[in-house]
């Protein structure tokens, strides 16, 4: 457990600027996506104004951890909630969402999906013109890149916030290229090994 650990922050202090403090919780967060599901979890929220690196901290996130869903911003909300229902159990990662997720389906995603127990209930039109209720998993670990903080209370104080301020360390590249995918590549295979060595006990 100690030497996942210390790769894991290894990647994350090489590519995204966050205090010390916040490092260890971010390795956690991540290691956390690749062991089995407790019944509640909670949300990691990334908070931060223009240019402080949200996007980046998307991207990081990621590549550590497990099945990431990293939705476009033209994915409906419908589409959001059938996705994470057929990828179940992904991790969720929303960028700029502070902005984007604020109604219906999308909203609803971040107000339930910290319970097992619960799911979202849509109508749906069958072929033979028959409506029937079906249910939607969207249950699980989620990554929100956010500007500011949720007015709504219940999703704000589901979330473990990490503040951001704009990359200072000379090493962080400006952009993410081949060394990152090849870095990316290496801590995946030593997540999945992780993972792999847990379901053993």
């Amino acid at each position: 457990m100690l030497e996942i650990k210390q790769q894991v922050q290894s990647f994350i202090h090489k590519y995204l600027e966050v205090k010390a403090k916040d490092e260890a919780v971010i390795v956690d967060y991540a290691l956390k996506t690749w062991l089995p599901r407790p019944h509640q979890v909670q949300y990691l929220q990334f908070l931060g104004g223009p240019a402080t690196g949200k996007t980046r901290a998307a991207d990081v996130m990621g590549a550590i951890c497990r099945n990431p869903m990293l939705p476009n911003g033209y994915m409906t909300a419908p589409a959001l909630t059938v996705s994470m229902d057929k990828e179940y159990p992904c991790t969720l990662i929303l960028d700029e969402c502070g902005s984007s997720v604020v109604s219906g389906d999308q909203k609803k995603v971040l107000q339930v999906g910290a319970e097992k127990s619960n799911r979202i209930i849509r109508m749906v039109t069958l072929e033979d013109a028959s409506v029937h209720p079906v249910s939607y998993m969207v249950f699980g670990y989620k990554v929100l890149c956010s500007v500011r903080k949720f007015r709504d209370p219940a999703i704000q104080s589901r979330c473990i916030t990490v503040k951001l301020s704009g990359a200072t360390r000379k090493h962080i590249s400006p952009d993410l290229g081949y060394e990152f995918k090849r870095d990316r590549v290496a801590i995946q295979q030593a997540l999945k090994a992780f993972e792999n060595k847990s379901q053993l006990y």
